[in-house]
């Protein structure tokens, strides 16, 4: 693949690798459209391409999920003044996320955080990223 470049992957092997932005249907549970991405490009300062494609493609953005690697406050401020909701993934070595994590975790596991079908836990808390606040 062209667009393939060496680096590591999560289990730490040095690989070819390309990167994959994909946009499902949230009621038919099936991809609509996939872009391959350069296996270099930095995760994220690659939010505002895909958001590109989203407004060519002219869709709806529901939910725009994400890994830690889009973490930026640039990135979180763009997300919230553009209003497009968003599930991102917290890396716990950054002092604000794992004192808020740690925070939250103390009473998650009980009946009322139980997300019954999935079947796991979980819940919704603000949380303050310099002036901005998020769930």
């Amino acid at each position: 693949i062209d667009l393939a470049a060496m680096g590591y992957n999560r289990d730490h092997e040095l690989l070819p690798q390309v990167n994959l932005g994909v946009f499902y249907s949230q009621s038919r549970h099936l991809p609509i459209c996939y872009e391959l991405y350069d296996g270099s490009i930095v995760d994220k300062a690659h939010i505002l391409e895909m958001m590109d494609l989203a407004e060519d493609l002219d869709m709806k953005l529901t939910v725009f999920v994400m890994d830690k690697g889009f973490l930026t406050k640039e990135n979180l401020s763009f997300l919230k003044q553009h209003h497009i909701p968003f599930l991102m993934a917290f890396p716990n070595s950054q002092k604000l996320y794992r004192q808020w994590l740690l925070n939250q975790s103390k009473d998650l596991e009980t009946f009322e955080s139980y997300l019954g079908t999935l079947p796991s836990f979980g819940k919704s808390a603000p949380i303050q990223v310099d002036d901005m606040t998020f769930n």
